[in-house]
């Protein structure tokens, strides 16, 4: 179910033309898939630990290659900005996607939004049975 997601997740970055189609219904599925197949772990040690490991780390890493390539890229043009050091890190916890010069999560915005959701499902009580 996650490879269809995924799938049609892709199909609207190679294919743009007519993707507004696509995005329409392609990361909404993505995510609800994500919350169906979720589960509450047994503790919220493990639940973190298993956040942090194969969410968290691969954003982060992500991030900070896209952040090397952006300020590459800014420095040869002659836009690099010392302020960018402390802006970066402020977007990632923040969340922002990007729209300043120093980037932010970019690609990884999602990864974000599953950490978030994940924590929230952890620490959520479980529904009263009536």
């Amino acid at each position: 179910m996650k490879a269809i997601g995924m799938f049609l997740i892709v199909l609207g970055h190679f294919f743009p033309k007519g993707n507004e189609y696509i995005y329409v219904f392609s990361v909404p599925v993505f995510f609800l898939i994500s919350g169906f197949l979720s589960k509450k772990e047994k503790d919220i040690k493990t639940s973190l630990r298993k956040i942090w490991y194969n969410l968290f780390v691969p954003m982060i890493l992500l991030s900070l290659i896209s952040f090397a390539i952006m300020s590459t890229i800014n420095l040869v043009k002659g836009e690099f900005s010392y302020t960018y050091l402390y802006q970066y890190p402020l977007a990632i916890i923040l969340g922002m996607q990007g729209g300043i010069k120093c980037g932010g999560l970019g690609a990884c915005w999602f990864v974000y939004t599953l950490i978030v959701l994940k924590i929230m499902i952890q620490i959520t009580p479980p529904e009263s049975q009536s």
